[in-house]
């Protein structure tokens, strides 16, 4: 053979050298990224390109072998360790790879497993909903088949006109009944909405305290019969019976009366407006007013105060604003009621009317006529701060014209503004609310007593 030149050597141990190199890298490659990633593959291509190379060099040039340094010009080129490391990388990644591929197709036949028999319930109503369909596509064609087949619908043969038998001519006389009867039914209407919506210009529905008032609503009290008095009760002591319930006695306080329920609700809806507001000092002062006498607001107040007396350990105060004599005032029950000053002093000594509540007569008697003082009340403020009572309950005067409840409304934290359905003016609610507000109260409305929409003759 004609001798090799020494740049075909140095041709032949360059791309050698890089060759080594190359796989070198592809060994630092497969540590890093799967053996089908494309920079593993695009390496693997181009050591192949130099091996292809360098067997070309080797076979026009035999004795290019000899210049490698080995221990025989003759010994055959030891094996790649490297390239062989990196294969078995290769071949162990490729492993892993298809044992994941295995293990994902066994997850998938399990679920196709699982859902199979669903399958094969809904092929079974999809076969039965095809062969239902297909039953009355066949019955409403034999139903057309049969119309067109009717002979009273041939062309040729049809009824001009059909036999009619004699009668009385009474086309005018049910005219003029029907005209009648028309203007009846809409006088009717008439004077019904005449006498809703002109002569009586009370508050009747619950929404009429937002919509026409403007007063924020905290509750809407329906209008109760005695069997519906009876039933809330039984519902509130069930080992009790219905002859025992018949009178409606209990104090307001009591777990039977019937309006618990209602007094909790308020309770609950209180609790979560002072915790919006973010009022977290005690006592918490709650006013209970109505606009002229006999809305419910002692009942009401009484309600609230036995509420609010069962939410922990705090005690509650309830206070009788009205005047009275030196007498318990109706509410009481005969109750054992002090003085609001006595009760502020030591309430700990004084018997608690329930548990955790207290009952307290605020109003002054002057001359033998009760009456209740705003700056005796504004006296007052200090000592209702400091006492350790959770909540004071106040069950204020009617809203009248020179009220003491007007001066004292923007020392509570909220009025209850309690409105009877059917008996409160609307003109007269509006005008006290503005006064409320006036007087900077924060003030809720509770409507009492309210019936179904529609006119009142309906539901009596």
């Amino acid at each position: 053979p004609s001798p090799t030149s020494p740049a075909k050597i140095q041709e032949y141990k360059t791309l050698v050298a890089q060759a080594a190199q190359l796989r070198m890298a592809l060994l630092e490659l497969l540590t890093k990224y799967t053996p089908e990633s494309k920079v593993v593959t695009s390496s693997e291509r181009e050591i192949e390109r130099l091996n292809l190379q360098i067997r070309t060099l080797e076979k026009q040039f035999p004795s290019l072998l000899a210049s490698l340094p080995t221990t025989s010009a003759n010994a055959p080129r030891p094996p790649d360790l490297l390239l062989e490391k990196a294969q078995l990388f290769s071949a162990q990644a490729k492993v892993d790879s298809l044992k994941s591929q295995l293990a994902a197709t066994q997850e998938q036949a399990a679920r196709i497993a699982l859902v199979g028999p669903q399958i094969a319930e809904l092929e079974r109503k999809k076969d039965a909903e095809e062969a239902s369909l297909k039953y009355m596509e066949s019955s409403l064609e034999k139903a057309r088949t049969d119309e067109a087949l009717d002979p009273s619908k041939i062309p040729n043969i049809s009824i001009v006109q059909r036999p009619s038998f004699g009668a009385k001519v009474t086309g005018e006389t049910k005219k003029l009944v029907t005209q009648i009867a028309g203007s009846g039914l809409a006088f009717g209407i008439a004077l019904a909405l005449f006498l809703e919506l002109v002569l009586n210009r009370t508050v009747k529905l619950n929404y009429e305290l937002e919509t026409r008032l403007g007063i924020p609503q905290m509750l809407a009290i329906p209008h109760l019969s005695p069997k519906q008095i009876t039933k809330l009760r039984l519902q509130n002591s069930p080992s009790s019976s219905p002859a025992t319930l018949s009178s409606n006695t209990s104090a307001p306080w009591s777990p039977t009366h019937f309006i618990r329920s209602f007094a909790e609700e308020i309770r609950d809806r209180l609790i979560l407006s002072f915790q919006l507001r973010n009022l977290t000092h005690k006592p918490k002062l709650v006013g209970v007013a109505g606009l002229s006498g006999g809305e419910g607001t002692t009942t009401i107040a009484a309600g609230i105060a036995a509420a609010l007396s069962e939410t922990g350990d705090g005690k509650v105060l309830l206070v009788n604003m009205h005047s009275t004599g030196p007498e318990a005032h109706p509410f009481l029950d005969g109750k054992p009621a002090f003085g609001l000053i006595d009760v502020l002093n030591g309430h700990d000594s004084l018997p608690p009317t329930a548990e955790n509540l207290y009952l307290a007569n605020g109003a002054t008697q002057t001359g033998g006529v009760a009456h209740l003082a705003a700056k005796r009340f504004y006296d007052l403020i200090p000592n209702l701060k400091a006492s350790q009572f959770d909540y004071i309950i106040f069950d204020l005067p009617p809203l009248t014209h020179g009220s003491a409840t007007l001066a004292i409304a923007g020392c509570l934290d909220t009025l209850l503004f309690v409105v009877e359905a059917e008996k409160s003016p609307r003109l007269a609610v509006k005008r006290a609310y503005d006064e409320l507000v006036e007087s900077k109260a924060t003030v809720a409305g509770i409507i009492n007593k309210t019936r179904p929409a529609g006119p009142l003759w309906l539901h009596s």
